[in-house]
């Protein structure tokens, strides 16, 4: 039988950095998610702004955020608000239309009168109380089908290989230090 001994030189040295190791590479990490995470919020703004939802007012866009969770190990870009889902997965179904005005703002500028209707909460009380351009609207329901125009998926799936590329990179570069 044959038997072989070795020494480790510098032990403490060697051990001290295997047991930093998942310290290095839980940095790297949340550098590499958060950067990632940032680009995939920016770029989810661009798509909402272009073509794929041709931005009206805005709002849908200033509502994209981005959280980080997990001591910073979970980045997550999603939006509050509540006709977001329609537009991301697409609707086909029965949509119920609270009563409402209906204001065409195109004809209450040519009318003059359109600068003192309603009351000071800007809402009516009653029909008579509605000014040129504004139709009374009973509650009702009806079909709506919407398309997919997704802007928050579409972009994670545009940005998953250079994630990847990046996380990789970053777990490689805290291995390389130790």
């Amino acid at each position: 039988m044959i038997e072989i001994n070795g020494t480790i030189i510098g032990e403490e040295t060697v051990t001290a950095k295997l047991r930093d190791l998942p310290l290095r590479v839980t940095m790297e990490l949340r550098t590499a998610i958060a950067e990632r995470t940032m680009e995939l919020l920016g770029r989810a703004k661009e798509k909402a702004s272009g073509p794929v939802l041709r931005n009206k007012t805005g709002t849908l866009r200033r509502k994209i955020n981005a959280r980080f969770e997990n001591e910073g190990l979970l980045g997550i870009v999603g939006i509050k608000l509540s006709y977001a889902a329609i537009h991301e997965l697409g609707f086909d179904g029965i949509e119920n239309v609270r009563e409402h005005v209906r204001r065409n703002l195109r004809q209450m500028k040519e009318d003059r009168k359109a600068r003192t209707w309603g009351n000071k909460k800007g809402t009516h009380d009653t029909k008579a109380q509605l000014g040129r351009g504004e139709i009374h609207v009973r509650a009702h329901t009806r079909h709506m089908e919407m398309p997919k125009r997704s802007f928050l998926r579409s972009t994670l799936n545009d940005l998953r290989p250079s994630i990847r590329v990046s996380l990789k990179k970053a777990i490689e570069e805290a291995l390389k230090e130790a």
